[in-house]
């Protein structure tokens, strides 16, 4: 709704309460409205466009005190589309994620067969370290619909909980049938995690070969098959 549309209706609602008020009430006059925020996610088509509009954001805040903001990076028509929570803190970096947290991801990933080259994308759930997600979530949408992959691989709690809007554990819903906009979601640690604890491997390596499974049921073939 436009600035002029907004005076309208607010000048019928203050006529009718005044006519409603038998004189005791005076015409109040607009506050002085603005234009609705058209989000320019609405008007890109392609990942290259949401990838040239990504990094002149300036939605929020943060964005506008940042010249780093981070699209995704991977295959444009991906069978899984694996989810962090942001960019790493150290914005002159511009990455997803460190070197060693990147390195393990890709281990991970080809163990099941899958890489950023032929049929995996990364991105994270805001566009730059402390992004609003309230903004970010149409960056993400967007991509999300212009890569259409088969399957979400979600990384960590803070990408689980924006995600999902939830409050419970990756241990909690580990191993849950999970969704997103019709799409499976599995959950499993970040790697930063891994790195830190050993023990968080195994279940993490289970939390795979369910993906694994996933991709290889009747209702996921690999489209290069």
């Amino acid at each position: 709704m436009n600035a002029e549309q907004k005076d309208i209706l607010y000048s019928l609602l203050e006529t009718a309460l005044c006519h409603l008020s038998d004189g005791k009430r005076s015409f109040r006059p607009s506050p002085g409205f603005t234009d609705d925020l058209i989000h320019p996610a609405n008007e890109i088509h392609d990942l290259e466009g949401l990838s040239q509009a990504v990094t002149v954001c300036e939605l929020c805040a943060t964005a506008q005190h940042t010249s780093e903001l981070r699209e995704g990076e991977g295959s444009p028509a991906p069978r899984v589309l694996v989810v962090t929570d942001a960019p790493v803190q150290d914005s002159s970096t511009n990455q997803l994620f460190t070197p060693p947290q990147k390195a393990l991801l890709e281990k991970m990933l080809a163990a099941i067969s899958l890489s950023l080259s032929d049929n995996t994308r990364l991105t994270a759930m805001t566009r730059c370290y402390h992004g609003s997600p309230h903004f970010c979530r149409p960056w993400f949408d967007l991509e999300l619909a212009l890569s259409a992959p088969s399957v979400l691989l979600v990384l960590g709690e803070a990408a689980l909980s924006e995600l999902l809007h939830t409050q419970q554990s990756i241990d909690t819903l580990r191993n849950k049938a999970l969704y997103y906009q019709g799409l499976p979601v599995v959950v499993t640690f970040h790697p930063r995690d891994l790195l830190l604890d050993e023990q968080l491997k195994r279940p993490a390596w289970e939390d795979l070969k369910g993906l694994k499974k996933i991709l290889e049921s009747p209702g996921h073939p690999d489209p290069a098959v």
